[in-house]
């Protein structure tokens, strides 16, 4: 399922993943207040693609996280997608 969630399948049940998200030992739903504080610190400083980067990293311990989904999509709307690619 994350898997396809990162290839941009629109139809996988997030729902679902979440739920399982919380079977799962390895997979982390929640960031730290301190990993927050640094997205915050990044995004106040105006540096989008270290925002991008470290929300990318805690993204791959916890694809369900909802507080780092703000911060990427912050950090991807400031960055030319060319030059992302």
């Amino acid at each position: 399922m994350v898997t396809q969630a990162k290839n941009g399948d629109q139809d996988v049940d997030f729902r679902m993943m979440r739920f399982l998200c919380l079977k799962v030992p390895s997979c982390v739903p929640q960031s730290t207040p301190a990993e927050l504080a640094e997205l915050a610190e990044l995004g106040a400083s105006q540096d989008p693609r270290e925002t991008i980067r470290i929300s990318e990293k805690l993204l791959n311990k916890g694809f369900v996280n909802l507080e780092l989904q703000p911060f990427k999509s912050w950090g991807m709307c400031r960055v030319p997608l060319a030059t992302l690619i």
